[in-house]
């Protein structure tokens, strides 16, 4: 098995829904991109985003069929070549034995077309790279061709360049080499915000909590980018350390009256609450309210928050409530089969130690 898609698929030229991608406001893109359909279903750029936000959603093999659809209607464009290539990417470590060979040749095929049309096609760039390093050799895979293609990448893209150098240092497990490649991500692009978002989220390591340095990197976050759910969970968490309970009330308000769509802040705060058995009713209240609407694009679905509510009742000896959230969760899976049955196998272990 091996992923060729890569993390972030690469923009279109739609500046206004190419800030919404990155901001992760996936609900509003998709309104947007639905409106456009409707005026005219064959628009092959609204497939094209189309298919991002269903990947986004979770429902890949949609966002597949919809991706091939897009590059019929624009074969001479690489971005919609790219996308095909990611979702196929996506399709291969969710595919049976008989299916994957195929989704990986789509893949191969669709990604070397969009460099055709475009050499400096970011996403099909980094789909490349991490096909030639995960795919069998009989299909293509050679780790020559990677290393060149990621150096291609990284010459074109430093953002790209600086996240994977971060993701290299995280999974050494050498702390020092980690702060350092953060450190030096946060000095070199001082107007992103996933930078400040990460450090926040370091500064929130339940091993040496630092609430200040998360407040002040959340805030920095949010300074570049003020839809960003995470710095506005990390800012909430790093008040809820602190105690400063009026603070991290006001925090999630803000975040709410910014994006009411997304209501993720709310959830991330109430686990860090519930991890660090800290304020029951309040993490409580919490996730009610993130379960009262559709999750964002990317976010944890209604069976992952259910299931958070049997833990929190769990925990206050409401054993048969519990036992009812576990059961709801069981309805509302994530649309992703892979993630669906991850989560339907810890809902099992919850219900058999219940007795439920």
């Amino acid at each position: 098995m091996f992923l060729c898609a890569a993390g972030t698929v690469a923009l279109g030229a739609n500046p206004e829904w190419e800030g919404l991608q990155k901001s992760g406001r996936w609900k509003v893109l998709r309104s947007q991109v639905e409106n456009r359909l409707k005026a005219n279903p064959k628009d092959g750029e609204a497939l094209f985003w189309r298919s991002k936000v269903l990947m986004a959603f979770g429902d890949y093999e949609e966002a597949y069929r919809v991706a091939k659809e897009s590059t019929k209607l624009l074969p001479q464009s690489a971005d919609a070549w790219a996308q095909l290539s990611a979702s196929a990417g996506f399709m291969v470590a969710r595919a049976g034995v008989l299916k994957k060979m195929s989704f990986a040749t789509d893949c191969r095929d669709a990604g070397k077309k969009a460099l055709e049309l475009d050499h400096k096609n970011t996403v099909a760039l980094e789909v490349m790279a991490n096909f030639y390093r995960q795919a069998p050799g009989i299909i293509g895979g050679d780790s020559a061709k990677a290393d060149s293609t990621r150096v291609v990448l990284d010459s074109i893209d430093p953002e790209a360049k600086a996240r994977r150098v971060l993701k290299e240092a995280y999974r050494s497990g050498d702390k020092s080499r980690f702060e350092s490649a953060l450190k030096q991500a946060m000095q070199s692009h001082p107007k992103a915000a996933w930078p400040f978002v990460e450090a926040a989220h370091r500064a929130m390591d339940k091993e040496n909590t630092r609430p200040k340095d998360a407040q002040a990197f959340a805030k920095a976050a949010i300074e570049n980018d003020k839809y960003s759910a995470r710095a506005h969970a990390y800012l909430a968490q790093s008040l809820a350390a602190e105690g400063k309970w009026t603070e991290f009330d006001a925090a999630l308000a803000n975040a709410e009256k910014i994006m009411p769509e997304n209501l993720h802040p709310h959830y991330m705060a109430a686990q860090w609450l519930i991890s660090s058995s800290k304020e029951p009713k309040r993490a409580e209240a919490l996730v009610r309210k993130y379960m009262r609407q559709e999750p964002e694009g990317g976010t944890p679905s209604l069976g992952h928050a259910h299931r958070a509510m049997a833990q929190l009742l769990e925990g206050q000896g409401d054993k048969a409530g519990a036992i009812r959230e576990l059961k709801e969760a069981s309805k509302r899976l994530p649309k992703d089969k892979d993630s669906a049955s991850r989560l339907s196998s810890l809902i099992a272990t919850d219900l058999k130690r219940l007795g439920g």
